[in-house]
């Protein structure tokens, strides 16, 4: 089996994720969203929150407690399933003033920045095709996380007219497995054969058999080119290296915060804190 996140805790302002082999790694900064893996900022009650979270974060002010989630993937695939369950039949205006209230957010400005990028806060969720739940999503996300994050769906095309109830939140070259899901089920849920699947990830000897967690690779999508960085001796894949901890910019080297994108999916979604993290060689 590959190395999962099998728990998340709140030590202070920072949030400890452990692997199935004995590592962890430490997500700090002021950024909630980014260091729960919770583009969404969905709190910890939801039936999405407890159904992938593996951890609690409390701000502590006595009202917010979010979920943790295991990657950015499951945490907005988390936040697109809420969406749908939630208030699909409500119009963007209701959902908006349910999901962001006036007591804790700036809502009209909120909803003015979805009607922004073409969405009318009188359209009921339902109504929108794919493309425009996904503009949705995108702008939810970029909202919570304070501009740092992207929706996953942002760097695909999405197809104009597809059912909202189709789909699920897509990483570009990736599917990390849930519990319930087959090899089958993936493969329809991308508009694959099962076959063409299979021959994608030839590691897998039982196609049977997989688990939560496990990495699944997809056809079609265009692979990115990495660089190598050697922490100790343990050999890591960085895509963006922010150094100075805004989760934006690639700076000079000054502070002991570094984020890595490991998974490949576009987005710098593991932060390392290298004073305090262990190395393993």
């Amino acid at each position: 089996m590959g190395r999962e996140v099998v728990k998340a805790e709140q030590k202070g302002r920072s949030v400890y994720y452990y692997y199935s082999d004995g590592t962890y790694e430490i997500k700090s900064g002021n950024n909630i969203a980014i260091k729960t893996n919770n583009p969404g900022n969905l709190v910890e009650d939801t039936l999405e929150g407890k159904k992938y979270g593996i951890g609690v974060y409390d701000r502590g002010d006595g009202v917010h407690k979010f979920a943790i989630f295991p990657d950015l993937e499951t945490g907005e695939r988390a936040l697109r399933e809420y969406l749908l369950r939630k208030y699909r039949d409500q119009t963007i205006e209701d959902l908006m003033y349910k999901y962001a209230p006036p007591e804790y957010n700036n809502t009209e400005a909120y909803i003015q920045t979805i009607e922004k990028v073409g969405i009318n806060r009188n359209s009921k969720l339902s109504d929108l095709n794919q493309e425009q739940f996904n503009i949705l999503v995108d702008t939810i996300i970029k909202v919570e996380s304070g501009g740092k994050l992207r929706s996953i769906n942002s760097q695909t095309n999405p197809i104009s007219g597809d059912s909202l109830y189709n789909s699920l939140p897509t990483n570009p070259h990736t599917y990390t497995v849930q519990p319930g899901d087959t090899l089958s089920k993936i493969a329809k849920r991308y508009g694959l054969s099962l076959d063409e699947l299979i021959k994608a990830n030839p590691g897998i000897k039982d196609p049977n058999l997989i688990y939560p967690g496990q990495k699944i690779k997809i056809p079609g999508y265009a692979e990115k080119t990495r660089s190598n960085l050697r922490e100790g001796t343990r050999r890591i894949d960085p895509l963006v290296i922010d150094l100075d901890g805004d989760g934006i910019e690639l700076t000079d080297i000054k502070d002991s915060t570094a984020m890595f994108d490991i998974s490949g999916s576009g987005f710098a979604n593991r932060v390392y804190n290298l004073t305090q993290r262990r190395v393993w060689g």
